[in-house]
């Protein structure tokens, strides 16, 4: 009869411990960069846009809309349409803030026309608070912090959150994240245990 029983060796294991500490956090740095740039296209995306139609009813079609207490209060020199006109750019504005941040990390994210020649309406003309990114760590640990201060202020004519944006944004994209994170330490892994 042959010997019967049952082995453990850990011995692998242990090389790939080994081998984990030897990986550092900035070889994770593309596949963070890219999981990035595709959360905040799709955030700048799904950013909802007021409706055109609700903007002219309220600034030139309503009884005491914003065109006739302009010009109650002196307001001269511009058609309805002219008036409209400098109006409808503001309302692109949250979607512009998500590639005011991406450029801030170095990155491209598509935007439309629309997005790109977003104004704000005040005059004189005060910008809404800069969203920023920045890129942190290193040896240990590798992270994209992100700030859109204009999402996070209260506003009648918005009815959602930068956090809630963002975290939509960023499920559309996990799956494909981890993948990729999961390939690169394996390659790394292997590359490290067959020295």
């Amino acid at each position: 009869m042959k010997k019967t029983g049952f082995r453990v060796d850990v011995s692998t294991l242990r090389k790939k411990l080994e081998a984990m500490k030897q990986v550092a956090a900035i070889q994770f740095k593309p596949d963070v960069m890219d999981y990035t740039k595709k959360t905040l296209a799709t955030a700048s995306r799904i950013t909802p846009v007021r409706d055109f139609s609700v903007i002219r009813s309220n600034q030139i079609q309503k009884k005491g809309n914003q065109f006739q207490r302009w010009r109650e209060h002196g307001g001269r020199g511009k058609t309805k349409a002219q008036f409209l006109a400098g109006r409808a750019p503001a309302r692109f504005l949250y979607r512009a803030s998500w590639g005011q941040l991406a450029r801030s990390l170095g990155l491209q994210i598509p935007e439309s026309q629309q997005v790109k020649t977003a104004k704000t309406r005040r005059k004189p003309e005060i910008q809404p608070p800069r969203a920023y990114g920045q890129i942190r760590g290193g040896k240990r640990t590798f992270s994209v912090v992100m700030f859109n201060p204009f999402l996070a202020i209260p506003s009648r004519y918005k009815k959602f959150t930068g956090e809630e944006i963002i975290a939509d944004a960023q499920k559309k994209h996990e799956r494909q994240f981890k993948r990729q994170v999961n390939k690169r330490l394996k390659v790394t892994l292997y590359a490290i245990m067959n020295k």
